[in-house]
């Protein structure tokens, strides 16, 4: 299920201009696109600073093309573009989390063995703890603003966008 990560309201970009000028549909749309396209780019530069991550740091974005195919944009109303991701823990990668006990990963849950990969990549199984109290403890989430520097970047280049739609707005050939 996708979730809503940013949104923002469309007449902040009408505030670029004087006049009734409100952007079109149309418009809402392609700056949508663009937000998408600068967050994919600023993770994509986060992702290539994960190489150097070291085992038992905070969990950094996932280096899979699946995590930057999980965001897109929807219109909501006359004029907020909403930005979503379906990846199951982008809260945790956008706001970060201390280590923490992963309680429900032992036997009195009913969870005896993981199945896990190693470093060489080769499947392992591994015994639960025995009690909730010696469970493992998750090295928690590192907190990533690729998000926030997408927007700010989006901002920057959206001015060609609202100009054209500006331009269409003025002449009376906007569609």
């Amino acid at each position: 299920m996708a979730q809503k990560i940013k949104s923002t309201y469309g007449g902040s970009f009408a505030k670029m201009v004087a006049g009734d000028y409100k952007p079109s549909r149309t418009t809402l749309i392609k700056l949508g696109t663009l937000i998408v396209d600068c967050v994919v780019a600023e993770a994509r530069k986060d992702m290539a600073k994960e190489a150097r991550r070291k085992t038992g740091d905070p969990v950094g974005l996932p280096q899979s093309e699946r995590f930057l195919s999980s965001f897109t944009s929807k219109l909501y109303g006359q004029s907020t573009v909403e930005i979503y991701s379906t990846w199951p823990t982008i809260e945790q990668l956008t706001e970060g989390t201390d280590p923490y006990p992963m309680t429900w990963l032992t036997r009195p849950n009913g969870v005896n063995a993981v199945p896990m990969k190693d470093s060489m990549g080769r499947l392992i199984i591994r015994a639960t703890p025995l009690s909730t109290q010696d469970a493992w403890i998750h090295p928690g989430f590192a907190r990533h603003n690729f998000l926030q520097r997408g927007m700010t970047r989006a901002k920057k280049e959206m001015a060609d966008i609202v100009r054209e739609d500006l331009k269409q707005f003025l002449a009376g050939t906007r569609k």
